[in-house]
């Protein structure tokens, strides 16, 4: 398996620092099939001969999903969280709504998103 940070920033990190460090929108692609969040700043980072077939959104602010270019992309499917993905409208991409705390197949990878920990009163707790 090779997986290629492609950005691992924040929306606030969409630029140099005060070191000269780039550090780009989050995004992760995985043998070159598998894209993990899709943002604006992506495109010039994936390697020639990768063939998006896949990508997955974490969740829908716009430092990870950029419609644009996912058309772009032009992957097979796409998958987002149940709560969002009926919204979700790109000619020619089949959207599969993914639910917390179920397996589902993404290109021959398992994947399962977590229950979201919440911090209260000082502990960690399972949402």
């Amino acid at each position: 398996m090779k997986i290629r940070f492609l950005g691992t920033g924040a929306a606030d990190w969409n630029g140099r620092d005060e070191r000269g460090e780039y550090r780009r929108l989050t995004s992760t692609l995985i043998d070159g099939r598998l894209l993990i969040d899709c943002t604006s700043t992506v495109k010039d980072l994936i390697p020639n001969g990768s063939a998006i077939e896949h990508i997955l959104i974490t969740h829908s602010h716009g430092d990870h999903f950029d419609p644009e270019m996912i058309a772009s992309l032009a992957p097979a499917v796409l998958y987002a969280h149940e709560s969002w993905a009926g919204e979700i409208d790109i000619p020619g991409i089949e959207v599969v709504p993914a639910a917390i705390g179920e397996w589902m197949n993404a290109g021959g990878y398992e994947i399962m998103a977590s229950r979201p920990i919440i911090r209260q009163s000082g502990r960690m707790s399972r949402r």
